[in-house]
């Protein structure tokens, strides 16, 4: 039973092992561009953010319509777009990205809520409480007016009509701004909406614009500035030297459909920046740099720079930067861009030996160049015009060892120039390599099994251990309770059918033990103790501990042991 318990433990221990190293696919990430916030009849692309090696996406709307796509021949790509062309209140709604993986599907990914506006024809009217001309250091309050009866009112702070920005949606009309100041300074627009319907807007108010004097402000500023320390007057100045020696946050590139492309077609550069950024710069390694200004488009994180027939001028190092608060943010990391197709020879791949049914062997890739080329690439997935898991070395032979199936893919080589690391030749043809995986199934179980049985041993030894432990404690308590003279001679035992517990034991020298307490033997004394067996055969004398060899299986008995008083006092 303890050992079934044993085996049923390491068993689940493996299950569990298992399930946390495959685990559930990492959640997708999701956003629209050029905002969740678009007008009736305008457009707006959903982005999908994937870990690599994904082909298949869906985007799933929250009234379950599901629209999955299949990119594998676009190439290696993380991010993939959805457009929405002449946007309905039908296209209103909640929005998800999941992704088809190692044969399974991942989890959605976090909930895109797309809001449309101009669905209900009333236009509200927005309104102040005063004049916000001059107002300063008070409370202000803005009025939502509905032309007809709306329960759900919304505030959105810069943007324009059909992009709003900053927006709040809330049960009341009034939007108070307390106290108001220079950081409100703004425009305003105002939505009416419905609770059943929350992400369908009516068309927006006009704009209002709020402006701040600050002229109090200063003085009390100015007044506590003369009050401040030389002191305390140097730390505000180091503090501000610090705060503005503090650099941007660092924008993030990459391309779509991926990093290298064949000469002829296109490809899309995107540059993910900090919110509230409008000026954003695509920088190339020849000091080429193109610069856009996107504050027209609304509210956007994400800003595409599209390369279309791209040719060998177009290979090399691309960064990315932006322009906000006055200062310009450090660039982004290098995206190499790879352009194939430049040298119009073509490879030729090939295996040291047949791969068909090769299992757990070195394989050797040779990249045949048909001209002097330096450096070579070998690539593994993808198609000819977008490859993917590239490697590029100086040598034309690309060992795998020891093959196995996880090496079964689809391979292509490349010639290139160290002087032009971003110009690649043609492709090579297509080699495809399989291998056969039962032997090293059976060395994967054979070891599972060697290291069960190996945790199995280690559990034994510890209970062993324990247990001699146990007798130990046992042997002291023992011999700190039974007195004997080390000189006498081995006590005699004899059968005594009167105790239980004696019952088994067979003398061999026809010795007795006298297991009875006369009491009218004044000159003797009685002691009762506990003895082991594993105890008495290892103190006895070799001749003596033979007459114990037909002893009971019992481990302990109790006996008692009559002694002479001479020797006690001995």
């Amino acid at each position: 039973m303890g050992l079934e318990a044993v085996l049923f433990g390491f068993v689940c221990l493996i299950e569990q092992r298992i399930w946390a190293h495959s685990g559930p696919l990492p959640q997708s990430s999701i956003w629209a561009v050029p905002g969740a916030v678009v007008s009736t009849g305008s457009a707006v692309t959903i982005f999908c953010r994937t870990p690599p090696g994904v082909s298949i996406v869906c985007l799933v709307h929250s009234d379950s319509h599901r629209e999955c796509h299949d990119f594998t021949m676009q190439g290696a790509q993380e991010v993939f777009e959805f457009s929405l062309q002449n946007v309905a209140h039908v296209d209103a709604g909640d929005y998800y990205c999941d992704y088809y993986k190692e044969d399974r599907w991942s989890a959605l990914s976090e909930k895109l809520e797309l809001m449309v506006t101009g669905v209900y024809r009333g236009k509200p009217l927005l309104t102040v409480d005063s004049e916000p001309q001059g107002l300063s250091e008070r409370n202000v309050t803005l009025l939502c007016h509905p032309p007809t009866f709306f329960d759900t009112f919304i505030f959105c702070r810069d943007g324009n009509a059909s992009f709003p920005q900053n927006c709040l949606r809330q049960d009341s009309n009034t939007f108070p701004i307390s106290p108001g100041s220079s950081r409100h300074r703004s425009t305003y627009r105002c939505f009416g909406s419905y609770r059943n319907n929350p992400n369908l807007w009516s068309l927006p108010s006009d704009p209002l614009e709020l402006s701040f004097s600050e002229s109090s402000t200063s003085d009390y500023i100015l007044q506590n500035c003369l009050r401040l320390s030389l002191a305390i007057l140097l730390l505000l100045v180091l503090g501000a030297l610090l705060l503005d020696a503090c650099p941007l946050p660092q924008s993030s590139i990459w391309a779509v459909p991926g990093a290298v492309v064949s000469t002829g077609s296109a490809v899309t550069i995107f540059c993910r920046t900090p919110p509230g950024v409008s000026i954003v710069c695509l920088v190339h390694s020849d000091s080429h740099r193109e610069c856009h200004d996107f504050t027209m488009q609304g509210a956007q994180e994400v800003f595409e720079f599209s390369l279309q027939n791209v040719a060998h001028v177009d290979a090399g190092d691309y960064y990315c930067d932006y322009y906000k608060e006055d200062r310009w943010s450090a660039l982004s990391e290098k995206l190499e861009l790879m352009v194939t197709g430049v040298y119009h020879e073509k490879p030729l791949l090939t295996v040291d030996s047949e791969p068909q049914g090769l299992s757990e062997r070195n394989v050797t890739l040779l990249c045949h160049p048909p001209t002097f080329f330096d450096t070579f690439i070998f690539c593994r997935d993808g198609n000819a015009s977008f490859p993917q898991n590239c490697l590029r070395q100086d040598s034309n032979t690309f060992p795998i060892s020891p093959g196995s199936s996880r090496h079964r893919s689809t391979y292509r080589c490349f010639g290139s120039y160290r002087n032009n690391p971003n110009l690649w030749s043609l492709p090579s043809d297509p080699l495809e390599l399989s291998f056969s995986d039962s032997p090293g199934l059976t060395v994967v179980w054979g070891s599972v099994a060697a290291v069960c049985f190996l945790l199995f041993l280690i559990f034994l030894f510890i209970c062993l251990c324990h247990h001699w432990a146990k007798c130990r404690t046992t042997n002291g308590k023992t011999r700190s309770q039974v007195k004997y003279k080390s000189s006498s001679p081995a006590p005699d035992i004899e059968e005594n059918n009167k105790y239980d517990d004696l019952e088994g034991i067979q003398p061999e020298n026809g010795s007795q033990v006298d297991t009875q307490v006369s009491a009218a033997e004044d000159s003797q004394e009685v002691t009762y103790a506990q003895l082991c067996r594993e105890i008495c055969l290892e103190r006895m004398d070799s001749h003596t501990s033979s007459s114990f060899q037909d002893m009971s299986t019992q481990t302990c008995v109790y006996a008692a042991l009559t002694l002479s008083q001479e020797e006690v006092q001995s």
